[in-house]
């Protein structure tokens, strides 16, 4: 899911992106599968469109669909 994430943004930022981070508790060994989300970030150089807001948001929804396990915790 995280290759995914992190593939999909390249692709639909490109060299918009400065970097990818992975925060919150599963970056810092707090992560509990039945009660934590993923915090994935974005860092980029200028604000998005809307259409790479729209891309981005379309990445997400994909991504929920085929992992729906980490769509919703608990």
């Amino acid at each position: 899911m995280l290759t995914e994430w992190v593939d999909g943004a390249k692709r639909l930022l490109g060299k918009n992106i400065v970097g990818m981070y992975l925060s919150g508790s599963l970056a810092y060994g707090d992560f509990v599968p039945e009660r934590s989300d993923i915090d994935l970030e974005a860092v980029v150089r200028s604000p998005l469109t809307q259409k790479e807001l729209r891309s981005a948001e379309y990445l997400h929804r994909e991504i929920e669909r085929r992992c729906p396990r980490w769509a919703r915790p608990g």
